[in-house]
């Protein structure tokens, strides 16, 4: 024989599931705030990492090559670094480079005066000549 246990104990039933439920809706909430707080964090603590790794290759601390590696995912070009250090180091072979970079400049800004120079002449000749005629 089967007992009917009759209304009340349904509305109980019902009453025990919602406060289960909103239990439950309170340690979700709770568990989202903690991952956006690990995340808040992890993100702090990854460009305070980027940003001491960029720190170390200012400052050129070799011995840390393979932290710096590491953190920035980048090989580095220590070869460029020595050949700073060393131009730094010898100014008069700083002094060569920079003595010739000014001798090629000079001689760019000698060829386009010569092209601004033909340039005049083309046109005063097309002129003179009926070839072409400016505008005006």
């Amino acid at each position: 024989m089967a007992v009917s246990l009759g209304p009340s104990s349904d509305l109980r039933a019902q009453h025990k599931l919602m406060r289960e439920n909103q239990e439950l809706q309170r340690q979700l909430a709770q568990s989202k705030q903690d991952f956006r707080d690990l995340r808040e964090k992890f993100l702090v603590s990854e460009a305070t990492a980027y940003s001491l790794a960029n720190q170390l290759q200012k400052y050129q601390c070799e011995g840390h090559r393979d932290i710096i590696e590491s953190v920035l995912g980048e090989k580095l070009e220590f070869k460029v670094v020595k050949l700073a250090e060393r131009l730094a180091e010898d100014p008069a072979e700083l002094d060569v480079l920079i003595h010739a970079q000014a001798r090629e400049l000079t001689q760019l800004r000698q060829k386009v005066k010569e092209g601004r120079d033909d340039c005049v002449l083309l046109s005063f000749e097309g002129r003179t000549h009926g070839i072409w005629r400016l505008p005006g």
